[in-house]
């Protein structure tokens, strides 16, 4: 009955064992493994398309066109068959292989010459993946109507049989081993197409009814992605783009500025920045470090990460830096330039996004009409260690210069109220503790009054509810998040799903005197008619300038994420 598949096993083996030395016979091994297999088992004709594009891109020969192919088609086959992997153990596997599958594919296009647009596509794609599989074990949003989660709940379902049927094709046929054997297989096999037929039929009908029904969550949560023309396009109005990833085993840029696209490979990989940046994340958390010290230190992550790509950023005033993995922790806008002696906060205005797509979804997001405030102010109980006395200075001085605000504080700052008050703020203003889980992204959160906590899950429940607003998470951790498979799972991602225009957040906690500073100096710039990314940038040069504060430990770890404006 397996015996099909098992051929096929074997000969993905031998195709594997062959690829470094015999990269010929490995190529001969794959295709008859996707031939013995056809339909059949959709995984191993992942793993032999990879190899092919292996063969490809490592024999003597390289082809880098037929690798990408080759890899191209492994891609859009592990796209396909994402909603059959039910096991965390199988998605994680899944994961693991995707990534390593999306490396290969990024560096047979940088071999090649006019390929940026493609790698721009692919790139974006990579970097919208992350979250679709976080989010396939969420339940279902809740402003989905119920004739909308019917459809998903059914498109699924119908999904799941048919790979079922074609799995079944191959390693399910009959198995006596009688004369009337062949002719049980041909009708076998045409039963399970006549099914399949009449599943793709229903299917099709399904996929209709949800274009006509279609709501704005399941793009986010199905990994949409703007195409490179159109990234192209919106960030011509706003500056230049700068995304990270990995092509191969080596570090990666791309940078759009209009209509030109620069891809570079830097020279460095994750691994090597991860450990430039362990040791300077230590010496930028002692503020008593001499500032000497500090910047040689974060002149080398600039030499790694910026100076490769000066050429093409040095005409640039904005950038929106899409990070990838560990780049998620690093302040860009803290790098400092041993050459000129400046920090890269001095010569541009960073902001940040998970993906070119989310950035352009923040941008056009409407705000509340009313120009109403929520702030929020929990510092925790009394008694308590790590008791934040400084929160309700904060909410007070805050709520003297922004519009209607509204205070829950203490006692108040209820999980359930906070969630009910956010909707028709244009800002929303968050002080206290916040903690990041690194095992389970979206148990992150912020622990509010009656020992409920603001949990990142709560917000992927509530798409758009948050109707464009500006978003301060005054707290321990809020910017950090989960590095993975390219995007941030943490608060930040989950503040932007739940409808925030623009969230400004920190990477580790700062002293309160010098966040007082930096707020009140935000604020007064916001209502100066100054966009979120530039108010910041203004409040962070201000705590440069000034001697007591100009550590970056002071003014490195706040970043924006989103519209930016």
């Amino acid at each position: 009955r397996h015996l099909p598949l098992r051929q096929g096993q074997a000969l993905l083996i031998q195709g594997d064992c062959a690829k470094e030395t015999q990269p010929a016979m490995a190529r001969y091994y794959y295709q008859q493994a996707l031939d013995l297999i056809g339909h059949g088992a959709p995984l191993l004709a992942v793993r032999c398309w990879q190899g092919l594009g292996d063969v490809a891109a490592g024999s003597a020969a390289a082809d880098p066109a037929v690798a990408e192919a080759a890899y191209e088609r492994a891609q859009t086959m592990f796209d396909s068959i994402r909603r059959t992997l039910h096991s965390h153990g199988h998605q994680a596997g899944f994961a693991m292989q995707k990534e390593a599958l999306n490396r290969a594919l990024l560096a047979s296009l940088h071999q090649q010459v006019g390929q940026e647009s493609k790698l721009l596509r692919w790139v974006e794609r990579s970097k919208a993946a992350a979250l679709v599989e976080l989010l396939r074990e969420q339940p279902v949003d809740e402003t989905l109507d119920d004739k909308l989660r019917d459809l998903i709940e059914e498109r699924e379902r119908l999904a799941a049989q048919i790979d079922q049927r074609l799995h079944r094709m191959s390693v399910s046929a009959p198995s006596t081993a009688t004369p009337q054997r062949g002719p049980q297989l041909v009708a076998h096999n045409r039963y399970q197409r006549g099914q399949i037929g009449e599943l793709r039929r229903r299917l099709q009908w399904v996929e209709e009814q949800l274009q006509r029904a279609r709501h704005p969550a399941q793009t986010w949560r199905e990994g949409e992605t703007l195409a490179a023309a159109q990234i192209q396009v919106q960030i011509g109005r706003e500056g230049t783009l700068l995304a990270y990833y990995e092509a191969g085993d080596q570090l990666a840029a791309v940078v759009v500025q209009g209509q030109q696209i620069t891809a570079r490979l830097l020279n460095t990989t994750v691994d090597e920045v991860a450990r430039q940046w362990q040791q300077t994340r230590r010496f930028v958390l002692r503020p008593q470090t001499p500032l000497e010290a500090v910047n040689a230190r974060l002149g080398r992550l600039y030499d790694l990460l910026l100076r490769p790509l000066e050429d093409v950023l040095e005409s640039s005033e904005r950038l929106l830096i899409l990070p990838h993995r560990i780049l998620y922790q690093i302040p860009v806008a803290a790098l400092y330039d041993t050459v000129t002696h400046r920090y890269a906060l001095e010569q541009w205005i960073c902001y940040y996004a998970p993906s070119a797509t989310i950035w352009s979804w923040c941008q056009q997001r409407r705000t509340a009409v009313e120009a109403a405030s929520l702030l929020v102010g929990y510092p925790g109980e009394p008694d308590q260690a790590d008791y934040l006395p400084a929160v309700r200075g904060e909410i007070e001085a805050i709520a003297e210069l922004v519009v209607q605000p509204r205070l829950l504080f203490g006692a108040e700052a209820t999980a359930a109220q906070v969630l009910l008050s956010m909707r028709h703020k244009r800002l929303v203003h968050l002080a206290g503790h916040a903690f990041y889980d690194g095992e389970r992204p979206l148990d992150s959160g912020m622990p509010l009054a009656e020992g409920r906590w603001l949990r990142a899950a709560d917000l992927y429940l509530r798409y758009g509810m948050l109707d464009g607003a500006l978003v301060v998470l005054s707290g321990c951790e809020t910017g950090k998040g989960h590095a993975a498979g390219g995007e941030v799972l943490g608060l930040v991602s989950a503040f932007l799903y739940a409808g925030a225009r623009t969230i400004l957040s920190g990477l580790w906690k700062v002293d309160d005197v010098a966040t007082a500073a930096l707020m009140g100096r935000f604020y007064e710039e916001l209502a100066a008619d100054q966009g979120a990314a530039v108010a910041l940038r203004e409040a962070q040069l201000a705590l440069l300038a000034n001697r007591e504060t100009a550590a970056p430990y002071f003014w490195a770890p706040f970043t924006i994420n989103g519209a930016g404006s």
